[in-house]
């Protein structure tokens, strides 16, 4: 598993090694399963009014992040 804060410490950026899971408890305790060889990039602490998250790769989420007003963004395939 790789963490990765920003400068600003604004964003963190998790991904997950090959062969591996990650559990990630998110800002608003929403939970969130990273799959193997993906990445999820969210804000410290989220907005009161909206939520972004990006994601690149396979992730099981919570109810509670998909119930919430959320912005999700995935990278574009080739």
């Amino acid at each position: 598993m790789f963490c990765y804060l920003s400068p600003q410490n604004e964003m963190i950026e998790v991904s997950v090694a090959y062969g591996e899971q990650k559990r990630l408890i998110l800002p608003d305790s929403s939970e969130v399963w990273l799959n193997a060889g993906s990445t999820i990039l969210y804000p410290e602490t989220f907005a009161k009014d909206k939520r972004l998250v990006i994601l690149n790769g396979e992730a099981y989420l919570s109810k509670k992040i998909l119930q919430a007003p959320s912005s999700w963004k995935f990278p574009s395939f080739p």
